[in-house]
Parts: structure tokens; C-alpha cells; sequence
């Protein structure tokens, strides 16, 4: 039986695009990797013991995070009140975490009657965030307990995670996250435990899973950030204007695979100034980025033209406030990770240095060049080739061009190598470095 054949509506608060709940894995591209991440962790049951005390801590705690102001407008329903920030009791009660545990609207009520952030209404059918309530600091101790692990094979559960962790202290919840370059890879998990000092104990003594070793990254609590520090990504620079939450960017859904940036570019260009296009060949979306605010109102022209990118109809969303800072996140976490590839793979080594003795080698046949001196083919010739034995004409040619450096012959009284060396060398002795020449005063030098 399928888990979702049976999900009541209103739509699903999982998403902060407003439709209809479907299975997880046709909403993967929808907002992006990470809002697929906790479509998936607030769909998948938990392994949790079904006690008394574990029943009535989880439904608190989901009602808590539920109805919390971030998550409660975006809803869709009827009886919501969004003035008063009301949700209805029977939507709380329709997800999937806390049905788990039990379909009693009066129980559920008389639970989130014992929280301290949450109160329900005169008649007990709508629950809200009571005023006032520090969410602030909720979220500030949530992030302080949370760490990101990569390392884990695709084939390892929830459940093998959150028992592998267990043995340092109490897990809450684990989340598996995405990969950016491939969704259906998820080999970094976001847990979580009930106490931060948990963490230290699983950097110290769980470093290797299954011959494989573990990345730890701390999460860093944003409410504890100054103004211009939540501005820095995570190379620690200043974000770009155009990563902010500015209305530029626009997801195109059900692309063609064979679909190229040229494809997209030449089908959106007519219509806005394009910033960048972010998209990879074979994948089924992408977004493109304006140079200019006003995606919403682009998306909602273009809806009414039937957009087609390479032939293919396509679907637009504008993203906005909270998916749009998601999106940047993921593709800072995207670069920061590329940046880390390449500070650890080593330098390329220097190229060595010439000696002293080799550039004054190196002017000195650049010299006799320039005056017309021959040009050895090699500086470190020997007389005699050792393998036949035969004369090494190079030997001679370095021989007459350091004599005619020493006497600093015009280029005009300076003979051809070719005649020269015809001409002037008779014979050559196998086991002496003197050559004869017919000219012994001109050459008594060599």
C-alpha cells in the first residue's frame, strides 16, 4: 500500500510552493536538494520505540516545529487563520510523523496542551506558537546540537545512522542531504542530537564507518551572527548582492536532457537580461538568474506564453524568501567544497633554478651567437662517440666557438661552420684531446 494514498488534504507544509502533496520522489525537484531532504525526513517514519514518554515528546515536538510562524503561512486551507497565525488541529494530525503515532485528535490536544511553546484554541480545534515564545532561541539550540557527517555509502539507512551514533549519546533525528551535481546521491547526513557535548564525542571516537573515514562539519548557529557576518559565505567573503534574497532567480522544470545553456539562454533571452543560467547537460532542471529584480513578474508573463526550451515545454518558478536562500546556500556549500578539492591537492613543483655556472655557460654562448661564433649542439661533448668510437663533430664545434669567443672575431672575418670544420681539421688521435689542423697558428689555442 502506498503511504500516500491516504494523505488527507490540505496541501503538505513540506514545501514552500504551494500545491498539492505527491510522493516524495516527484517532488525532488521541485525548490531544490534541501527542501527535498526534509520532504523526505518528514515523510519517512522514524525508528523510535513507541513508548509512552517517546509518543508524547515526538508529537510535541513536531507540533512545535510545525506550527511555528516560518512554516504556518505557508499553508493552504479553508479554516486557516492567517491573521492569528491559527493552524487546524486535523492538518497537524494528518503528517505522516505524528499519525505514526496516533490519529486521536483528543490525545494529540491534551499533548501540545503540556508544551510551553504552543497553545490550542478555546474549542480545541486550531494550535498555534503561543506569543511571545522565543523561537529564536529554539532554532539557536537545535543548530547547536546539529553536525553535518559525509562519508556514508548510498546503500547504508537512517536507522544504521542513528544506531551508529547512539553509542555517544541520544540522536533526534537524522537527515539524509543531497548531493548538488547528483540529487539521487546522499552521502552526507544532517544529525542531530538531543545534547551538543554528543558532537565532541563523535569526532573523537567515530571517525570510520565500514572502512570508511567520516567529515564532520560543524553547524554555526546564524542568530549568534553579526549583521555583516550572515552576509559571508562560507569561505568567509562577503556574498554578492545577486545571492541575496533579491527576486533574480528562476527554477525551468521538465528541461529536455539533450538541452544545452544555449538552448535556455535562446529561449529567454527575448524576454529579460540573463545574469548566468545554472545547469548541467542531462538534467531535467535548471535556474537561470536575472540581472535584475523581478522574477515573479517574469514568471507569471511568461506562464501565459507557453515557454519551450529546445522544442520542449517547460515549467517556471520564481523563487522566493526562504527558497531562494536554500538555493544559495546549496550552491555555497557547492563551491566551498570545490575550493577545499583544490587547496588539498599539492602544487605543481617549481621549475629548478639555474646555477651560477650554468647562466654564465648560457651568456657566454649567447655572446659568441651574437658575434658569429659557431653554435655547439652540445657544451658537454666528449671527442669520441663511446659507443663507436667514431669522431664527435660537436666536440670541435664547441672547441672553435670558445676560441672564437677569447678572440672576439668580427661577424665579417668569421667562416662558415661547414668549411671551417672541413677545411681546417685533418685527424683526430682516439686517446688525445689535441686536434691538428693545418693552420697550427691559428688554432694552437685548441
Amino acid at each position: 500500500m502506498d503511504m500516500y494514498e491516504d494523505t488527507p488534504l490540505p496541501p503538505s507544509p513540506a514545501s514552500p510552493v504551494n500545491f498539492t502533496p505527491f510522493p516524495c520522489y516527484s517532488m525532488r525537484t521541485t525548490v531544490g536538494p534541501k527542501v527535498t531532504a526534509l520532504i523526505e525526513h518528514y515523510c519517512i517514519p522514524s525508528q523510535l520505540t513507541n513508548t509512552v514518554g517517546t509518543v508524547r515528546s515526538t508529537i510535541v515536538r513536531h507540533g512545535e516545529e510545525w506550527a511555528s510562524p516560518s512554516i504556518t503561512p505557508l499553508l493552504e486551507s479553508e479554516t486557516y487563520q492567517p491573521s492569528e497565525a491559527w493552524l487546524p488541529l486535523f492538518v497537524l494530525a494528518s503528517f505522516q510523523k505524528i499519525r505514526q503515532y496516533s490519529e486521536d485528535l483528543n490525545f494529540i490536544a491534551d499533548v501540545l496542551g503540556d508544551s510551553n511553546y504552543v497553545e490550542l484554541s478555546p474549542d480545541r480545534r486550531f494550535v498555534r506558537r503561543r506569543p511571545g515564545a522565543n523561537e529564536s532561541a529554539t532554532v539557536v539550540a537545535k543548530e547547536a546540537c546539529s553536525v553535518q557527517v559525509r562519508g556514508f555509502t548510498p546503500d547504508v539507512s537512517v536507522a544504521d545512522i542513528t544506531h551508529f551514533f547512539g553509542s555517544v549519546g541520544e540522536v533526534q533525528s537524522v537527515v539524509p542531504i543531497p548531493r548538488l551535481t547528483n540529487p539521487l546521491i546522499m552521502d552526507t547526513h544532517l544529525v542531530r542530537f538531543s545534547q551538543p557535548d554528543s558532537i565532541g564525542k563523535a569526532v573523537k571516537h567515530l571517525r570510520i564507518y565500514q572502512d570508511r573515514p567520516l567529515y564532520y562539519t560543524r553547524i554555526i548557529p546564524n542568530i549568534q551572527k553579526s549583521a555583516k557576518s550572515r552576509k559571508k559565505n562560507g569561505s568567509g567573503q562577503l556574498t554578492a548582492p545577486s545571492e541575496r534574497c533579491s527576486d533574480t532567480t528562476i527554477q525551468v522544470l521538465h528541461i529536455e536532457p539533450s538541452s544545452t545553456h544555449a538552448d535556455i539562454r535562446r529561449a529567454f533571452v527575448q524576454y529579460a537580461k540573463i545574469h548566468s543560467i545554472d545547469y548541467h547537460r542531462d538534467d531535467t532542471s535548471g535556474y537561470l538568474r536575472l540581472s535584475e529584480p523581478g522574477a515573479k513578474e517574469l514568471v507569471e508573463k511568461l506562464r501565459q506564453l507557453n515557454p519551450r526550451v529546445n522544442g520542449y515545454p517547460v515549467e517556471l518558478r520564481a523563487l522566493e524568501a526562504e527558497s531562494e536562500r536554500m538555493y544559495w546556500d546549496t550552491v555555497r556549500e557547492y563551491r566551498q567544497a570545490l575550493t577545499t578539492t583544490r587547496t588539498a591537492n599539492p602544487k605543481k613543483p617549481m621549475p629548478r633554478r639555474k646555477s651560477n655556472a650554468a647562466k654564465a655557460e648560457a651568456n657566454a654562448l649567447a655572446a659568441g651567437q651574437a658575434a658569429g661564433a659557431m653554435t655547439p649542439l652540445s657544451p658537454t661533448a666528449k671527442p669520441y662517440r663511446p659507443a663507436t668510437g667514431e669522431m664527435n663533430p660537436n666536440y670541435i664545434n664547441t672547441r672553435l666557438s670558445k676560441m672564437l669567443n677569447r678572440m672576439r672575431v668580427e661577424p665579417k672575418a668569421v667562416q662558415k661552420p661547414s668549411s671551417l670544420t672541413v677545411d681546417m681539421v685533418m685527424a683526430f688521435q682516439r686517446d688525445q684531446e689535441t686536434v691538428q689542423v693545418d693552420s697550427p697558428s691559428l688554432f694552437s689555442s685548441i
